[in-house]
């Protein structure tokens, strides 16, 4: 009985927002956390396959699989939805209706427009951004180890024809605040997500 009630005891020590996050320090490229792990990471950009033959799909996979075959190190690849910043849209469009003498162009635009605003306040314009991760315990050389793994990984997608950036702090801060900051994030459905991702596949 001692036992039951000993699980059920609710633990009266509090805990800070940074002691559940456990992130230590964003710096430079990589973020410290609390249980002393360093990491770093890539932003993978987009590419659509749908635009592809399926030889080129085909030589894709290949040329990528190719490349990364030799990787031990684990890697953490995920991908996240990410609001759109819409201004210069608004902008071009706003400068537009105010150039144009043709009633009708007015007209058509100011509905895209107030559409456009529509859909960015609801949260539905986003796009889906990739990244991949790699982490290292804390020692003397572990970053630039670590830097070094990702500017060879950057080289290997960049040879198989697949743009990526080496995270730097802000982006890291900005990656960081799309899981914990509820401004930043947003909501979705799993269907969506399942119809929106492309998969690659040998024929």
């Amino acid at each position: 009985m001692f036992k039951l009630l000993k699980l059920f005891k609710k633990d009266k020590k509090e805990k800070t927002c940074n002691e559940e996050v456990g992130i230590l320090d964003i710096r430079n490229n990589f973020i410290y956390t609390t249980d002393n792990n360093v990491i770093a990471g890539l932003k993978i950009y987009s590419i659509n396959t749908q635009l592809l033959t399926d030889r080129e799909k085909q030589n894709l996979i290949k040329e990528l699989s190719a490349e990364l075959s030799s990787e031990q190190v684990e890697m953490k690849y995920f991908n996240i939805a990410r609001a759109v910043d819409i201004s210069p849209l608004q902008e071009y469009l706003t400068e537009i209706i105010n150039n144009t003498d043709n009633i009708t162009q007015k007209k058509i635009l100011k509905t895209h427009l107030q559409e456009v605003q529509r859909l960015s306040l609801n949260g539905e314009i986003v796009e889906r951004q990739s990244f991949l991760m790699i982490n290292s315990k804390y020692d003397d050389n572990c970053e630039k180890d670590l830097l070094k793994k990702c500017f060879e990984l950057s080289s290997k997608f960049e040879r198989s024809g697949i743009k990526v950036d080496i995270l730097d702090e802000p982006s890291l801060i900005q990656l960081c605040n799309s899981f914990l900051n509820m401004n930043y994030a947003h909501r979705e459905d799993q269907d969506d997500i399942d119809d929106s991702v492309v998969m690659l596949k040998e024929a």
